[in-house]
């Protein structure tokens, strides 16, 4: 991972909003492959490799996740 890459993902994903967990998927998707990586973005990413802590819920049959 790169420095690029941390600063990108931690200033797009804010503290307090809620995104839904194929908005992260595409965005880290298209992330991901504008630095040549070869990996599917998947919204655990953020804090299994960021290290971004969030919660997740469902309403209305989408699956969400708030950033804390």
């Amino acid at each position: 991972m790169t420095i690029k890459l941390l600063k990108t993902v931690t200033e797009h994903f804010k503290s307090g909003k809620r995104y839904s967990r194929k908005e992260v998927k595409e965005f880290l998707g298209a992330l991901y492959k504008s630095e040549g990586i070869k990996r599917a973005g998947v919204y655990s990413d953020l804090q299994k490799y960021f290290g971004i802590k969030f919660t997740e819920f469902k309403s209305n049959g989408v699956r969400y996740i708030d950033i804390l």
